[in-house]
């Protein structure tokens, strides 16, 4: 598995309504679902895989995500790209950070056989723009090509 980093930028409620939070923050989602909102998922039977009608949870999400969006494994990168992105967004995002209907998270991923460094300025900056910051870290042990070739 080669390295992954990117940051989601979460807003969650059980009311949420992904087009008032596009206007509201004036930033297009990365994707986003409404309470409860019926969707065509997959599913597995017997051999076959086949398209089945689902129905999403009680709560909606808006969703924002670096990943993809720069060549760089650097958190740091990440960050720096997601608050520029943010910026314009500010009072949306504090209106949504004091409206207790709404979770405001941040959710930080890094794949790979590294751990990451943040400058404490721009964790700062991400911590105010979200409730809950989580930090996902995944070990991911790579293989060499002499050892594959070996066997």
């Amino acid at each position: 598995m080669s390295d992954s980093t990117h940051i989601d930028f979460c807003v969650k409620s059980r009311t949420l309504n992904v087009q008032h939070i596009t206007q509201l923050l004036q930033v297009a989602p990365t994707s986003g679902f409404g309470p409860n909102e019926r969707y065509i998922g997959k599913a597995k039977h017997g051999d076959a895989i086949v398209n089945v009608e689902r129905i999403r949870p009680s709560f909606g999400v808006w969703h924002l995500s670096t990943e993809g969006e720069i060549g760089s494994n650097s958190v740091e990168d990440h960050a720096r790209l997601l608050i520029d992105r943010l910026r314009p967004a500010k009072d949306g995002i504090e209106n949504l950070l004091q409206d207790a209907a709404y979770e405001v998270i941040l959710s930080l991923w890094c794949v790979g056989l590294r751990g990451f460094d943040v400058s404490s300025n721009t964790l700062s900056q991400l911590a105010s723009i979200s409730k809950y910051v989580s930090v996902r870290f995944f070990e991911a042990e790579e293989i060499s090509t002499s050892a594959v070739n070996a066997s």
